[in-house]
């Protein structure tokens, strides 16, 4: 999906509604989209595989956050998202439906947020955040791993994009 919009929606804002890109499967990218007005704007269901990508997509107004949603999604990229709210990984507990741990293996790249909680889950898996501007703090329920973080709040990330350095990067193997 590319080049997508989703605005001024009308609803209540409260749960199972307003998912403005939800992505409930896996090897699915979402690039270059917008949204105003939702509500966990750039996200994954429950028990999504990956991978998945979504790459440089912004929201705007928002009244939810953006990441994995709810019970255990895997390898998703957040590639240059830009939100004035916020982008979390965390253990949402009894949220919901009893949400639980959101994510695992996610990585967050050079995307910007007011803050974000990114934590690693109990077990095996981690969640990495590279090159974030906006605020890390510790998220719904304290205590939890904290992920890998690395040039929070610093300019000049190389390479801008993981997705498009992997592309090009597979592309160079195709022509050999």
């Amino acid at each position: 999906m590319s080049g997508c919009k989703y605005l001024e929606p009308k609803s209540q804002i409260t749960g199972s509604r307003r998912y403005s890109f939800n992505n409930d499967g896996q090897l699915n990218l979402v690039m270059n989209c917008f949204a105003s007005e939702g509500r966990h704007d750039f996200v994954t269901g429950a028990m999504v595989c990956g991978p998945n990508v979504f790459y440089n997509c912004n929201a705007e107004k928002t009244n939810a956050d953006i990441g994995p949603h709810h019970r255990w999604a895997t390898g998703t990229l957040f590639d240059n998202i830009t939100t004035d709210g916020e982008i979390n990984v965390q253990d949402r507990g009894n949220w919901g439906t009893g949400h639980g741990w959101a994510g695992a293996n996610q990585v967050i790249w050079n995307c910007t947020a007011s803050r974000a909680a990114i934590q690693n889950p109990w077990t095996s898996a981690k969640n990495y955040v590279i090159g974030l501007n906006g605020e890390k703090y510790d998220g719904r329920l304290k205590g939890r791993p904290g992920a890998e973080w690395e040039g929070q709040n610093k300019p000049g990330l190389t390479p801008m994009s993981l997705y498009t350095a992997q592309l090009k990067a597979r592309s160079k193997q195709k022509t050999l």
